[in-house]
């Protein structure tokens, strides 16, 4: 009974670690689909690019350029376009 109690608290700690370095994947997940709904596939580019700035910021890498990250507060919306 003593080694079940223990268990939990251990398994909590192994775990914990690993959910707080899933945040900023997930973040750039949700971003990449606010995304989907642009029709043009350079702004879609841009768009993606911005919305992997979490994980950006995360390995100390630079910035991305503010138009990128402004297409991620609000994408424009637009016909599907195969450039």
């Amino acid at each position: 009974m003593r080694y079940k109690l223990w268990l939990l608290p251990a398994a909590t700690l192994v775990l914990v670690p690993q959910h707080a370095l899933a945040r900023p994947r997930d973040e750039v997940i949700a971003g990449v689909f606010r995304c989907a709904a642009i029709g043009d596939t350079r702004l879609w580019l841009d768009c993606y690019y911005g919305a992997a700035q979490p994980v950006r910021a995360q390995l100390g890498m630079p910035p991305v350029p503010a138009a990128q990250a402004r297409l991620i507060q609000s994408p424009p919306a637009g016909d599907l376009q195969a450039t």
